[in-house]
């Protein structure tokens, strides 16, 4: 499935300094949102395919941003790796 086919735009997000710093994957959650429009973290899990503690670990900083997680991301909504890692090392 490709960006576009889940009504992703290119989002331009302010990410809170704070955020960024203290849980990156969090800060990707809340691009994803944005980006994609959804309402709240269950519908982004189902979204991507995920279950909803997977997300819920990620946000709360119990469970890094992997490999896999990126690459799940980069299949479901075409955003490319690059776009994704950058958003991650936001400081």
């Amino acid at each position: 499935m490709a960006f576009a086919d889940h009504g992703v735009h290119d989002a331009t997000l302010h990410i809170s300094p704070s955020t960024a710093r203290a849980i990156p994957g969090a800060a990707l959650l809340d691009y994803l949102k944005t980006a994609t429009g959804v309402k709240n973290d269950a519908r982004l899990a189902k979204l991507l395919h995920l279950s909803p503690p997977v997300i819920s670990k990620v946000r709360s900083g119990k469970l890094s941003v992997s490999d896999a997680f990126i690459l799940r991301v980069h299949e479901t909504l075409d955003i490319p790796v690059r776009q994704i890692r950058a958003i991650l090392a936001a400081r």
